[in-house]
């Protein structure tokens, strides 16, 4: 086997003239140094070109992985990082390291070696299995070269960033007592935005606003009555776009990524629930229409029930039911919408020369069609000719068979999202103890003294994530 070295030729020297006259041409001319750096220099350079990085081949469960040595050497106190941890998994017949281990997750801890640190939970693996995987491999205490130097700098930042990360797990997934009471504060500050919201709409007190600013009257008392009322209503909407107002506040300062928070879903339903408010501030009634005003600007604060979903737990998992069953509920529509076609087409021509035909056209039907299948009947339209009422009863039971094909699914659905998200919220809380707890019994200790850098600021992203 002919080694690497033995295809690299020598570098080719110059003519002894040519070395003369460069040297003499070069600041500080020194014969004897000149030589000692030629020599040298051809020497380090045979060296460097015989050095080849060598390739470590690693098999998990059957999934053929490649690195070099010197990137798992970054990290020495790990499995991979340390020749005579990983030296009892070598296979000497396929020259390969050989783990029966999860290949998903393997990709993320083979991907922490070639980053900077970055390690990532695969969305498709429990946190059970990761934290297994993590304590096979010894990734739990893996100081990179330099990380002891760094810790005394950086000590404030870091637990700036913690207390950060802490909040924004508090108000994302809320564990504690404390941290589940201001949760459902939250929530019940929108159930009682949107009571107001209603209770707004009586006419007694829709009259009551009005008078600020479009009833003149002589009798004083009744005026002031009136501006008290309406001044009461506006305190108790500031108190709730405050509230609403601070707790986005709080989630834009301690988002881990504040860009893909702002763009997020919930953000910006959180950020139009508040708008309104802000709007009206600063053009009051009179400067704008009454349309733009008041009606339009009151409905919008009706996507405050969206908010709902991040404190009720049956609400997230119906979007998520709603989510995962995408792609049923589009057949779902294409069903329901060639049906309602096809029969309304029917029906209108069933009925077209009967002469008491209560449809004038083909879309005036599928409001009775839409209303037929989905079995409702208000009977505000009826279809006269026996051949029309054949077409209606077979509206009844397509709709009905329709409905039944689809709601097995939406229920086995359900029931999947909901297994899978108490059994994620059960892991995480036993994850996030434990990460508290190694945490809390090294926080106190003198820098020298601690041990090596765990992954805190890593698993605090995991967390996060999700």
């Amino acid at each position: 086997m002919i080694s690497p070295c033995e295809n690299l030729s020598p570098p080719k020297t110059l003519p002894k003239e040519q070395w003369a006259k460069r040297e003499k041409n070069s600041e500080g001319f020194k014969p004897g140094v000149m030589q000692e750096k030629r020599t040298l220099f051809k020497r380090d350079f045979g060296r460097a070109n015989c050095e080849v990085r060598q390739r470590i081949r690693i098999n998990v469960s059957g999934e053929m992985f490649e690195t070099f040595e010197d990137t798992l050497a970054r990290y020495p106190t790990t499995l991979l990082g340390s020749q005579n941890k990983r030296r009892r998994y070598f296979d000497p017949r396929r020259c390969e390291y050989y783990f029966e281990r999860d290949r998903t997750v393997f990709n993320a801890i083979l991907f922490y070696y070639q980053s900077p640190g970055i390690l990532s939970k695969p969305s498709t693996v429990s946190y059970d299995i990761f934290v297994r995987e993590m304590k096979f491999f010894e990734l739990e205490r893996c100081p990179r070269n330099g990380d002891r130097k760094k810790e005394k700098g950086c000590s404030s930042s870091r637990r700036t960033r913690n207390l950060r990360s802490r909040i924004w797990q508090s108000l994302e997934s809320p564990i504690s007592p404390i941290e589940k009471l201001i949760n459902a504060l939250s929530g019940l500050m929108i159930l009682f935005s949107l009571a107001v919201f209603c209770w707004e709409t009586l006419p007694n007190v829709r009259e009551s606003q009005r008078a600020k600013y479009y009833v003149q009257t002589n009798e004083t008392i009744a005026t002031d009555q009136r501006v008290m009322e309406t001044r009461f209503w506006f305190i108790v909407e500031t108190v709730f776009s405050g509230w609403f107002t601070l707790e986005y506040l709080m989630r834009l300062a301690t988002a881990p990524n504040t860009l893909h928070f702002v763009l997020s879903f919930t953000a910006i339903i959180d950020f139009i629930a508040i708008l309104p408010f802000y709007i009206s501030l600063i053009f009051r009634p009179g400067k704008l229409s009454d349309i733009v005003s008041f009606p339009l600007l009151r409905l919008v604060r009706l996507v405050r029930i969206l908010k709902l979903k991040r404190h009720s737990t049956s609400i997230k998992l119906l979007f998520e039911t709603i989510y995962d069953s995408r792609e049923e509920l589009q057949l779902f529509l294409v069903c329901i919408l060639f049906i309602t076609v096809l029969m309304s087409s029917a029906l209108y021509y069933a009925e077209w020369g009967s002469g008491q035909s209560q449809f004038s056209s083909i879309p005036d039907v599928f409001w009775y069609a839409v209303v037929t299948l989905s079995s409702v009947g208000y009977g505000d339209y009826v279809p006269t000719t026996a051949l029309g009422k054949l077409i209606g009863a077979t509206f009844c039971v397509t709709g009905v068979v329709v409905i039944f094909c689809f709601s097995p699914v939406l229920f086995a659905k359900f029931r999947r999202c909901s297994s899978r998200y108490y059994q994620e919220l059960a892991e995480l809380q036993i994850y996030r103890q434990e990460t508290d707890r190694i945490y809390n019994q090294n926080r106190d200790l003198p820098v020298e003294q601690r041990p090596p850098k765990t992954h805190r600021e890593e698993t605090t992203e995991l967390i996060d994530k999700g």
